[in-house]
């Protein structure tokens, strides 16, 4: 079982610290409570029994249905979209 630690103001602010992230002392209140009640509900999760149940990969049953990969050779012609081509190559601006 995963053991889940308590938001506290303090880790929130780390938090926010480390996200640079502004958050008024309202909002961080808000947020955790928020928290404590999200980490709570992974820690229902995580203690129900799940031995014996197989997983659902896809609970619906649709499927996808996708072309053949395949490859092929695109020629496309980008000259047409610039008028900087000089020997067959497009031309940028001097860096130097």
């Amino acid at each position: 079982m995963v053991d889940f630690q308590k938001v506290d103001k303090e880790m929130l602010e780390r938090i926010c610290k480390n996200a640079k992230l502004e958050l008024t002392d309202s909002e961080i209140e808000k947020f955790v409570s928020e928290m404590g009640s999200i980490l709570t509900t992974f820690k229902t999760l995580g203690e129900v029994d799940t031995k014996g149940v197989p997983p659902a990969y896809h609970p619906t049953g649709i499927k996808n249905v996708w072309r053949e990969d395949r490859s092929e050779k695109k020629h496309m012609d980008i000259s047409n979209n610039t008028d900087a081509i000089e020997d067959g190559y497009i031309v940028g601006p001097k860096l130097v």
